[in-house]
């Protein structure tokens, strides 16, 4: 019952981008949306730090990340990606 758009920009990177969460697929894009439902501004190798797991995402969000559309649904959103092993 999911359906929600965050955005992705990495300005040091010049990239931006779309994840769109929907009947439990996520579309990406390599485009900033133009209404997200979420935004996060983040330097390219902290992401990465966070994809690998290097750097814990809830540290990262508090410190190190501009954010927009509330902690609270940024953090169920990262939460869809979560494995439970």
């Amino acid at each position: 019952d999911v359906d929600i758009v965050a955005g992705f920009r990495f300005p040091d990177a010049g990239k931006a981008f779309t994840v769109h969460v929907r009947r439990e697929v996520a579309e990406i894009q390599p485009v900033y949306p133009g209404n997200p439902d979420i935004s996060l501004t983040v330097d390219s190798d902290l992401g990465k730090e966070v994809v690998t797991g290097f750097r814990k995402a809830a540290v990262a969000l508090v410190k190190d990340v501009d954010k927009e559309g509330g902690t609270l649904k940024i953090v169920k959103f990262l939460n869809l990606f979560k494995s439970d092993e």
